[in-house]
Parts: C-alpha cells; sequence; structure tokens
C-alpha cells in the first residue's frame, strides 16, 4: 500500500526525499564544523604550543634573563630563541620583517 502511494505520488515523494537529504546535510554540516574547531584547539594548544607563558622581547637581552625566568617559582623548563630581522627584496618591492625574541617556559 505504500509502494502504491508513492508511485501514485512521484513529485511529492521526490519532493519529500529531497528535504530528507537537504536536512541530514545541514545537520552533518552543522555538527562538522563544532569537531574540527575541537580538533584545531587540541592540536594548537596540546601538540603545539605547549607552554603556559610566554614572554616577548623586542630587543636582544642577556642569557641571563633566561636563568631569572627558570628560577620563578613553578617553572619546569625554559627554552630561548632568537629570530634575526630580514629585509625582503623583489625589484623595487621591499619589506621588513621583524620576528622577536621568544622565551618560553613550561
Amino acid at each position: 500500500m505504500v509502494i502504491r502511494t508513492l508511485e501514485r505520488r512521484l513529485l511529492r515523494t521526490a519532493l519529500t526525499s529531497l528535504g530528507i537529504a537537504c536536512s541530514v546535510a545541514m545537520l552533518v554540516a552543522g555538527t562538522f564544523w563544532r569537531d574540527a574547531l575541537e580538533y584545531l584547539v587540541v592540536v594548537q594548544f596540546h601538540a603545539l604550543e605547549r607552554a603556559h607563558v610566554t614572554l616577548v622581547f623586542t630587543n636582544p637581552v642577556n642569557d641571563r634573563v633566561r636563568a631569572e625566568v627558570a628560577h620563578l617559582p613553578g617553572v619546569l623548563r625554559t627554552e630561548a630563541s632568537r629570530a634575526v630581522p630580514v629585509r625582503l627584496r623583489a625589484g623595487h618591492h621591499s619589506s621588513n620583517l621583524l620576528t622577536p625574541l621568544i622565551w618560553r617556559s613550561w
């Protein structure tokens, strides 16, 4: 009986199937973004950026500063890195890139 009704109202059946397919697609897309954002947060803060505190200095400082930061309460490990300013040139275009000195404390 159901199949006979579906055959008699073919347009209604097709539009109902299309509506159900679109609603399922919307539900899948809605939950995809939540999962994708959660994955990005987990990767960024648990795998890449494991530091609780990041100190950034715009000018070079002594290694003594790293030792002072290492002796602060709760600091388990320090890591120093230095970035050097660079001027990029291509023809008549030029750009100055300055990445500051970064200190991380775990």
